[in-house]
């Protein structure tokens, strides 16, 4: 037995070939088959009559990062067909973060024992990316290590020219 079972979409498969009409079958969370008139019984059927079905979107420039800090189940970005954001692209990431940096990392009100755990979580690339393993995320994340972190880490926020220290 399937799991879900999409019928009557139209299937966009990102290939750049010719949009086509298909059921798509998923088991254990992953795409059994693609093909027109699947017949098996699943646990979930969704009619996709007059809709597309596509793979999963990647947003390039999302904010994200905090993510990381806080639980998200990621649906604002389910709704809209996104399952992989690429964090830490405009320069800036919460790791790694210079001890002496008065850091903001995050976007909401927290409270001093909670931003204490946050800069913990901050002090190096490695601790920011153990803790982004031990997270239940609703979509799948990648970050990037910002340039002004590293400058930062390397040398605070002085603006002298670096060094090959």
């Amino acid at each position: 037995m399937l799991d879900v079972l999409i019928k009557n979409g139209t299937i966009l498969d990102g290939s750049g070939a010719l949009r086509y009409r298909a059921d798509v079958a998923i088991r254990d969370g992953i795409i059994v088959s693609i093909a027109p008139g699947i017949a098996e019984s699943a646990k979930e059927v969704i009619d996709a009559e007059g809709l597309f079905v596509t793979p999963g979107f990647i947003d390039t420039h999302a904010r994200s990062d905090d993510n990381v800090f806080f639980k998200n189940d990621g649906y604002n970005c389910l709704e809209q067909g996104i399952t992989l954001q690429l964090a830490g692209n405009c320069g800036n990431s919460p790791a790694p973060y210079p001890d002496d940096a008065l850091m903001n990392p995050v976007h909401r009100e927290v409270s001093a024992e909670e931003m204490e755990r946050i800069i913990g979580i901050s002090k190096s690339s490695h601790s920011f990316m153990e803790e982004a393993k031990r997270q239940e995320m609703g979509i799948n994340m990648a970050f990037l290590v910002g340039h002004n972190a590293l400058r930062a880490h390397a040398m605070g926020y002085s603006d002298a020219a670096p060094n090959p220290r």
